[in-house]
């Protein structure tokens, strides 16, 4: 599957942070596991290819998850109009587009990922998808799905510090029950940010910022702004925004990226990193 003609990096997307399970194999090649899929992603001029994708089942699948409906051209000059800084940042990073992830596999990631580093996150995540997780073959090489709710459910609290989980062992588990005990996850996709955001913050190990996380990353709310120290800093040195509640940030990304702010967030993010700012 070829995507031409739109701004779209491999390495820019799948190194900012949204996602954990891929793995760099040759220059600008990248092996990612979404789900039960595996599924190869390379840059290459003018855009990237995505490989294996045999039907329009495939296709039709991928291009949602790498949000390829969105005119983000377009989208872009218009939140560059009247903001140099961001501008800056698009021009120097452009490519870097959201991806719709599964919500389960994204919401437990996520909780893994507090005051985790990446390489951290990566590793806890892959030992969870082999010990609970079903083994898949493909094209000679073999890896693990994300596990299912129950797959987590299943387990014992030892198990998951065994793996690195530490302390966020029991919120693994107690958010997997409460799914499996009727919490409807996938209806946050249908429902307004805010009212999606605070039932989601009833999950156990789920806090604002996480919650932002996997509302952006697989439930499509690109008004979410993800705030922690990080993101404040970002604000503070290229905006001059000094606020002292997570609420006053979260107006102010609102109000100036208008419905947008998460993927202005995931620029700012990435060019203040590159350069140092933070």
């Amino acid at each position: 599957m070829q995507v031409r003609g739109e701004p779209i990096h491999a390495r820019l997307i799948l190194e900012c942070g949204q996602t954990f399970r891929y793995e760099k194999r040759d220059e600008g090649c990248y092996f990612g596991i979404v789900g039960n899929r595996g599924i190869y992603v390379e840059d290459v001029e003018e855009g990237i290819d995505i490989y294996p994708v045999y039907n329009e089942e495939q296709k039709n699948f991928w291009n949602n998850y790498f949000d390829l409906r969105l005119d983000y051209l377009q989208l872009l000059r218009k939140l560059t109009a009247k903001d140099i800084v961001l501008a800056n940042a698009v021009k120097e990073f452009l490519g870097i587009r959201l991806l719709n992830q599964p919500l389960f596999e994204t919401l437990i990631s996520f909780i893994i990922s507090a005051n985790n580093n990446i390489m951290r996150i990566k590793g806890i995540i892959e030992r969870l998808c082999a010990l609970a997780g079903e083994k898949v073959e493909m094209g000679g090489q073999e890896f693990y799905a994300f596990p299912q709710p129950e797959n987590i459910a299943s387990l014992k609290e030892e198990q998951l510090r065994a793996i690195g989980a530490g302390y966020r062992a029991p919120y693994l588990l107690q958010t997997s029950r409460m799914i499996l005990e009727g919490f409807a996850l996938e209806e946050l996709k249908r429902q307004p940010y805010a009212e999606a955001k605070e039932k989601l913050c009833l999950l156990n190990g789920v806090g604002p910022k996480v919650a932002d996380c996997v509302l952006l990353f697989s439930c499509g709310k690109k008004e979410a702004f993800p705030v922690d120290t990080w993101m404040k800093k970002v604000l503070l040195r290229l905006y001059g925004v000094r606020y002292e509640s997570q609420r006053q940030i979260e107006n102010f990304a609102r109000q100036h990226f208008k419905g947008y702010a998460g993927i202005a967030q995931q620029y700012l993010f990435h060019y203040a990193r590159m350069h140092k700012l933070i």
